[in-house]
């Protein structure tokens, strides 16, 4: 049987955790170095804490001052006896993918959303209103025109990768109203 060997204070044990806990040269141990991470992150939570409860107490900056802007409302329109005013209706005119050119035709002072269809991304012109945009297979070019003299305005798709090259779409008639 082996005798019991007692650990003195100060043994190898104690020794071991005195240098985890100590660095050579004096410098912060492991241990310390993780209380003061644990300090900064505490403070880091305090201070981001209190920001945000100070931004939904204070009150929010007032918009648009204290002036107040008196507007007259619009007179109601009236029907007069002789002759009867209408706003005229927006048309849609379609262009769609592929095929021939057409020519389409709306009215002089006619307000028209021009819708043109294309079947893979490319860039479509009006030049002669010098109105561009961009249309893809689901979501088509859309202009809003109201012209106001007569003429035909031919419509140019572009595609985005460059060739085939520009071809036209189709030609809007501006006519005279009948």
């Amino acid at each position: 049987m082996r005798p019991r060997l007692r650990r003195r204070p100060g043994g190898a044990p104690a020794r071991r955790l005195q240098r985890r806990l100590t660095a050579p040269g004096g410098a912060p141990a492991e241990y310390d170095r993780l209380v003061e991470l644990r300090r900064a992150l505490l403070l880091f939570a305090t201070v981001l804490i209190l920001a945000a409860l100070v931004s939904t107490i204070a009150n929010p900056p007032q918009r648009g001052g204290e002036e107040t802007v008196a507007t007259t409302p619009a007179p109601a329109p009236s029907a007069s006896s002789g002759s009867t005013a209408t706003t005229p209706v927006p048309l849609t005119v379609t262009f769609p993918a592929g095929g021939r050119a057409l020519s389409r035709e709306i009215e002089q002072g006619q307000a028209a959303a021009v819708l043109v269809e294309v079947a893979a991304a490319a860039e479509v012109a009006i030049p002669s209103l010098g109105l561009t945009g961009t249309a893809e297979p689901l979501t088509p070019a859309r202009f809003d025109v109201l012209v106001d003299q007569p003429g035909e305005h031919e419509i140019i798709v572009s595609p985005a990768s460059g060739s085939p090259p520009s071809v036209p779409a189709g030609t809007l008639r501006v006519v005279a109203p009948s």
